[in-house]
């Protein structure tokens, strides 16, 4: 019994040099809980419908990874959660700048968010930073899988930027790619 535990081992040990040489971060696993995870199937499971949850319980918010421990990915949504929230209100007070700048700390946190770039180029937009709007929202809509409805709202925003710089014609496949999406 002792072979398969080993070569569980050795498996795990190349997969997370292989997954250092990628551009996705990695989690180290130690030594034990690899041996654990090879010979408990159980725990893969629970760390499913752990992150199964997460996701239900936060549809605005999107899971990425599960983090060491589930309280604290439960943290960071949270954070996420509150970051938002507050930019929010300053949004809505007219604090546009300060608004930018909360949804920027909370891509700090979670930089591959869609939803975020989306808030920050709609404020970006209000702000009547037009170029700098669209990025964000091409952005967004290269972390946001197809067919996902934040997309619609990408681009409409990249078509609002097109047509003011006075690209008619890529306004025009904007708003045809944003119909396509609804």
């Amino acid at each position: 019994m002792q072979r398969p535990v080993g070569l569980a081992f050795f498996m795990m040990l190349l997969l997370m040099v292989v997954g250092c040489t990628t551009t996705q971060s990695t989690r180290f696993v130690p030594v034990e809980e690899a041996a654990q995870i090879a010979v408990e199937p159980e725990i893969i499971d629970q760390n499913e419908s752990l992150k199964r949850a997460l996701v239900e319980q936060n549809s605005d918010t999107q899971v990425f990874s599960l983090d060491d421990d589930a309280p604290a990915e439960m943290q960071v949504i949270s954070a996420i959660d509150k970051l938002t929230d507050e930019a929010e209100k300053q949004q809505r007070q007219g604090d546009l700048k300060n608004a930018a700048m909360t949804l920027e700390r909370a891509l700090r946190i979670e930089p591959r968010n869609p939803h975020l770039w989306n808030r920050l180029a709609q404020i970006h937009m209000q702000q009547k930073a037009f170029k700098l709007a669209g990025d964000l929202a091409a952005r967004s809509n290269s972390l946001t899988q197809k067919g996902a409805a934040i997309r619609h709202d990408n681009w409409r925003i990249i078509a609002d930027v097109r047509r003011i710089n006075r690209d008619f014609v890529g306004a025009e496949e904007a708003d045809n790619r944003a119909a396509t999406l609804q």
